[in-house]
Formats: C-alpha cells, sequence, structure tokens
C-alpha cells in the first residue's frame, strides 16, 4: 500500500467526527430551537428537505467548510464541525448567517429517516 494512501486511512480513521465539504451530502438528525428531533436532508444539487418543513423547498451550499441552509419559511442553518463535534446553529427569519444563532445543538449523519412509529 502507498504511504499516501495509508496516511489517508489513518486520518479518516483517528478523526471520524471531522467532516469535509463533500461530505455534508446526506441526512442529519439535529435538534429544534424547542429541543424537539428532526431531520435534514441536503442533496448533491444543492437541494434540501426538512421534517420539519415537509413539501417545502430549501436549498443548501457548503462555504467556508461549513453547510449553509436555507429553509422556505425564512429560518437559516449551519452545520459545522466545533472541534470534532458537528453542530447545527439555528437562526430566525429576521436574522442572517453572521448574526447570532438563536440556538446551537448537536447534529448527527444518520443513514436514513426513521419510519414514523405508531
Amino acid at each position: 500500500m502507498r504511504k499516501a494512501s495509508l496516511v489517508a486511512i489513518v486520518l479518516l480513521v483517528a478523526m471520524p467526527g471531522l467532516v469535509r465539504a463533500a461530505d455534508w451530502r446526506g441526512v442529519w438528525k439535529v435538534m429544534s430551537t424547542r429541543g424537539m428531533p428532526y431531520y435534514i436532508t441536503l442533496s448533491a444539487d444543492g437541494a434540501a428537505e426538512s421534517t420539519m418543513e415537509p413539501g417545502h423547498r430549501a436549498t443548501w451550499e457548503e462555504k467556508d467548510g461549513k453547510a449553509r441552509i436555507t429553509f422556505a419559511s425564512g429560518w437559516k442553518a449551519i452545520l459545522y464541525d466545533d472541534n470534532g463535534t458537528i453542530v447545527k446553529a439555528a437562526f430566525k427569519r429576521d436574522k442572517d448567517f453572521a448574526d447570532e444563532p438563536d440556538s446551537v445543538t448537536p447534529a448527527e449523519r444518520v443513514p436514513a429517516i426513521p419510519p414514523p412509529s405508531d
């Protein structure tokens, strides 16, 4: 095995919490500002969906190594790596990404949105 490949594998195993820009795509379990769990799906084409606002269009972009999401309701969120832990910062409708967030909560990548429980 080439040395560069081995180094890359070691880094990926040693730092699983770190997310590279291309890795934001997928499903993320996050918490609302009221502490309720929901899911955000980020697609490769820049589209996003949220179980908080089902059926409403949302968009996302990678900027400065962070995923910046704009929801149809006007709310915004940023997913980012905070010293090895992925978090979601949420911003109310009247705020911009540069403002102080209304909440910062953990975010976790999951394989899929689980089916609703009865």
